[in-house]
């Protein structure tokens, strides 16, 4: 007992690193990884289910599932797969065998809401663009040529008169919030929020006003495209110090 009191703590702590090292070497190194397939489904109407992410936990290597909702990941038995798709709840399924995996994804009610609001807001300004015309201003604010030649004192006041003017502003202003609205339906707080591993609701905030993709970008990109873009830029947004966003003035192009 005398003699392995004596024993240097630092010589026991030597031989606990290496042992643990051997030990988790061990580990991996009987590790198996398994080419795993499987098809995705949504549970409600028994469809496949495209767009897909599916993310392996442990190594955290993800893919997309193709078109017809096939996808194929590495992973071993004992891993843990992650299965992300806007409108559906996340998905867990553990490995326990080398066997295809066939997964059935729950919609999310309160996302489907989203489309409603958005019908709805379309059919407001659709109304809104039927009140000018009823008040005489036709054409979004701009009149024919068989308006003019018809009806030449309409011409003129659809060239001059504040009703259409109004009526060309509100149809810009109908055509940016439609594009923000389909922005809205993939860059948005759930999905960035997951994507980027941002946890603090303001950075979240200063992150996706700073870093929000434009119409065309969104229109163009898949979801792979837009999950790369979210995680480059996050870096990005961390290496300069997760600052606030900067606003520049815009100008009115009517003054």
């Amino acid at each position: 007992m005398k003699y392995i009191a004596k024993i240097p703590f630092k010589f026991v702590l030597t031989f606990l690193v290496l042992f643990l090292g051997c030990f988790c070497s061990t580990v991996f190194a009987q590790r198996k990884e398994l080419d795993i397939r499987g098809i995705v489904y949504s549970k409600n109407i028994n469809v496949r289910l495209p767009n897909v992410l599916v993310t392996n936990e442990f190594t955290h290597a993800s893919v997309i599932n193709d078109n017809l909702g096939a996808f194929a990941i590495k992973a071993a038995i004992g891993d843990t797969l992650l299965f992300n798709c806007r409108n559906f709840s996340d998905q867990k399924v553990v490995i326990t065998a080398d066997v295809s995996v066939f997964v059935f994804m729950v919609p999310v009610i309160n996302l489907m809401q989203v489309d409603i609001k958005d019908v709805t807001k379309k059919q407001d300004m659709a109304d809104v663009m039927k009140g000018y015309n009823k008040q005489g201003v036709y054409n979004n604010g701009k009149t024919s040529t068989l308006g003019a030649i018809l009806n030449p004192l309409n011409g003129l006041y659809d060239l001059f008169g504040s009703g259409p003017k109004n009526a060309r502003r509100f149809k810009e202003y109908a055509a940016r919030e439609s594009e923000q609205t389909e922005i809205d339906k993939r860059f948005n707080k759930p999905f960035v929020k997951k994507m980027s591993g941002i946890q603090d609701s303001v950075k979240l905030q200063w992150f996706m006003t700073t870093y929000r993709p434009d119409i065309e970008q969104i229109r163009k990109w898949t979801d792979y495209d837009l999950i790369d873009y979210i995680r480059k830029s996050y870096k990005e947004f961390v290496d300069a110090g997760e600052k606030p966003p900067v606003f520049l003035p815009k100008l009115d192009k009517d003054q």
